[in-house]
């Protein structure tokens, strides 16, 4: 009984320093996470009904449709630069979309796709993790501005308007960090103020800027510290019996 009872003193103490002894990167090994976007013009498709779009490879990231020279409504891209984030770690937003949605006066849609380039930067020994560039479809809805709003209208304005986003381009992506283990991060929508999400859709409240924010999560690996855990365990009760 006396040694069962040293070996578990000593296995409850291989447990509290177990944390000390793993690898930085085992632990949590921060990240840095940067993702670049663009609208690729060219796969934007003509409205459908009065109106134009107007995109250019001058500025990337400026989106706007119009009819006839007034009013403007626009789309802006802003990429963030996330540091420090560990594996496991809450998702971070890498990536905001801002709609500035004015009162167009007829309804028209357009579809376009925005091109995601993203990369993964271990800061415990600055090796880089570039990407293949993924793209997010979205087809965007000008509504009609009159009582009775069709359902749903989540943001109560007159009436919202609403983007489709086709997020299958949004697939998870894995590298290996500095220690060799095996690391995947996977990616996700987020609304932002005016801006409500149901299924595939995202409603923006109308004459209101809105946003919606791209997220990254490095999903955490804890089979090689519950292996170590265990083999220190078996470590500890060889010595003692």
């Amino acid at each position: 009984m006396k040694n069962l009872k040293s070996s578990l003193g000593l296995l409850c103490f291989g447990a509290a320093i177990l944390p000390l002894l793993l690898p930085a990167a085992a632990r949590a090994s921060p990240f840095s996470l940067t993702l670049t976007t663009s609208f690729d013009c060219g796969s934007a498709s003509p409205p459908a009904g009065a109106g134009s779009v107007k995109c250019s490879a001058a500025l990337p990231q400026h989106l706007e449709w119009i009819q006839g020279s007034l009013p403007v409504s626009s789309l802006d891209l802003t990429d963030t630069v996330q540091t420090n984030v560990d594996a496991g770690s809450p998702a971070v937003i890498i990536g905001t979309i801002k709609h500035t949605n004015v009162v167009i006066p007829s309804q028209f849609s357009y579809t376009i796709n925005i091109l995601n380039s993203f990369s993964v930067k271990d800061q415990s020994d600055g090796s880089l993790d570039n990407f293949v560039q993924q793209a997010v479809g979205i087809k965007f809805t000008e509504s009609l501005n009159s009582s009775p709003c069709p359902a749903p209208n989540p943001e109560g304005s007159v009436c919202d308007d609403f983007f489709r986003f086709d997020v299958s381009g949004l697939t998870p992506v894995s590298f290996t960090d500095s220690e060799g283990i095996l690391r995947q991060v996977s990616f996700g929508l987020i609304a932002g103020p005016g801006t409500t999400i149901i299924g595939d859709q995202v409603f923006t409240a109308e004459n209101a800027t809105s946003s919606i924010s791209f997220t990254a999560k490095i999903a955490p690996v804890d089979a090689p510290a519950s292996m170590l855990l265990l083999g220190f365990g078996l470590l500890i009760l060889g010595f003692v019996s």
